[in-house]
Parts: structure tokens; sequence; C-alpha cells
């Protein structure tokens, strides 16, 4: 059988997956990260797609678009707080990236509140996924890529 050949003109996406360290109930971070790149895979199905999965947000961070799954860890510490202050911060630093926050907790109890606090409440390139693919990525995104 042969293979269809990709396109050539077809874009690059650097993509940084970041879960927490803790997983969920059902699946390890690791296999968090792999669903992650499944969907994304076919929700940016017109892109190639480089993954990487960094621990945390780093200022050097290099990315087009970070998919952000940090939801619930270590209640009673400030780490949620401190990484959702550090992704606000470097979406803020990188207007032209795009941040979808998977986790509709972390993005109401942490994200919202911080963008808030550092008077970034109306920042555009943080969302939370509502997840229906076809509303995902905003449009000025995927033009601008």
């Amino acid at each position: 059988m042969k293979q269809a050949s990709k396109p050539k003109n077809r874009k690059r996406l650097s993509v940084a997956i970041i879960v927490d360290l803790m997983g969920t109930s059902m699946e390890s971070p690791e296999e968090e990260v792999e669903a992650h790149k499944k969907r994304f895979s076919l929700v940016l199905s017109d892109y190639d797609l480089d993954f990487t999965a960094p621990r945390c947000v780093m200022p050097n961070l290099v990315a087009d678009l970070v998919i952000y799954d940090f939801g619930g860890m270590m209640p009673g510490t400030s780490l949620m707080e401190d990484n959702s202050r550090a992704v606000i911060k470097w979406a803020a630093d990188h207007p032209s990236s795009l941040v979808v926050v998977v986790s509709t907790y972390t993005f109401r109890a942490y994200i919202k509140p911080e963008m808030e606090a550092l008077g970034l409440k109306d920042i555009k390139n943080v969302i939370m996924d509502d997840f229906d693919p076809d509303s995902n990525i905003p449009a000025w995104f995927s033009e601008a890529k």
C-alpha cells in the first residue's frame, strides 16, 4: 500500500506539553503527555508538530503552543500558584504563542485569578480548553502560524 505523501509546505509548530508530576488517578504523567500528543495531533493535523515535555514553565521555554495540564497537584503548597503565574508571565512575554489550559479546574481556580492579580485578565493567548476540537485553536493563532 502506498503512503500518502505530506505536503512539502506544511508549517511546523513547536509544542510544549506541561503536566503535573502526579498524573491523574487513571494515567501516569507520561501517559497524559502521550494522550495530549495524540489529541493535539488530530486538532492540528495541518501542521508538523515537534513535541517536548518540560516539567515546568522555564523563562527560556521555546514553543509556539503550550499545552498546560497542571491540575490539582499538592493542595496546601504554592506550587499551583507559582506555576500558573509562570505560564501567564511566559504568555505575556510571547504574545504570538498560545497557551491552552487543559484543566478546567486549573483555569478557573488558578490561571484566571493569577491573570487578574497580574493585571493580565485580558491577555488573549491564554485560553481554557473546552474540549471541542473545532474551537480549541483561535483563528488568530492558526492564521499567524
